[in-house]
């Protein structure tokens, strides 16, 4: 451990002195049987704030088990319902999460690198998940001189909460004038992405992996903007097709 432990500093320190940044991190326990992973990782997360007060490594002592003054965040506990906001546009849900977690990080100093893992997940997410995502959360935040990247310089908790207060406006704002033409325009591209491919297969699971989104929502998005169930449509569009052909 204390080879490991110098290795992590001298490397810091190289970064410190050749990039101006400054790492830090928590480091569990070992392991023998891979499902023990989660364990590690949480009595990581239990010395996490030691690590950031200190601004250095630190190793979680079995032996000494790190005292929590409040309960630690957890990000993924989240993730799956701020995925299914972005895939449905769900404005409320989005602003309702966004808003719990600012009031988690609030005076909470100790949730520094967890409040900015948690922003920059939610930002990823925006992009890869929202049609013309990357556009949006850059008009969000164009009046700032780094744009949307000036979360990878913050270094406080009160800038990553006014960053995200910042998105959650801005993103509720965008998507909640968006939100019917762009549920309209999904489906239209699912439909021509069908005609255009009659002659393959096209599960449900397979389209919805090209669109990136989980079959389920795709199929309720489906029948509530075609008006017709995903399996009718493609059946009723192959005997159109047919018909079309037979009478040439």
């Amino acid at each position: 451990m204390s080879d490991i432990e110098k290795q992590l500093t001298d490397m810091a320190s190289a970064l410190h002195n050749y990039f101006n940044v400054t790492i830090i991190g928590a480091i569990g326990f070992a392991v023998e049987d891979p499902y023990l992973l989660r364990e590690s990782y949480l009595a990581a997360r239990k010395a996490l704030p030691v690590a950031v007060k200190e601004r250095s490594f630190v190793f979680f002592d079995e032996n000494e088990p790190l005292e929590q003054e409040h309960p630690l965040f957890d990000f993924s506990e989240s993730r799956s319902e701020i995925r299914r906001a972005f895939e449905e546009l769900d404005t409320l849900a989005l602003y309702t999460i966004i808003s719990k977690m600012i009031e988690i990080f609030e005076d909470r100093p100790d949730l520094l690198v967890p409040a900015t893992d948690a922003a920059c997940n939610i930002l990823y997410m925006a992009t890869s998940l929202l049609a013309d995502g990357e556009n949006i959360v850059e008009h969000i935040f164009e009046n700032e001189p780094e744009g949307y990247r000036a979360i990878y310089q913050m270094h406080t908790i009160e800038e990553i909460a006014g960053w995200l207060i910042q998105f959650r406006d801005g993103c509720s704002e965008i998507l909640s004038t968006r939100r019917q033409s762009y549920k309209e325009q999904i489906v239209k591209n699912v439909q021509e992405y069908i005609k255009r491919n009659l002659g393959t297969k096209l599960s449900l699971n397979q389209v919805a992996d090209v669109f990136n989104f989980s079959p389920n929502y795709l199929s309720h998005l489906f029948s509530k903007v075609a008006k017709v169930n995903y399996v009718e449509y493609i059946t009723e569009t192959k005997i159109t097709v047919a018909k079309e052909m037979m009478m040439l």
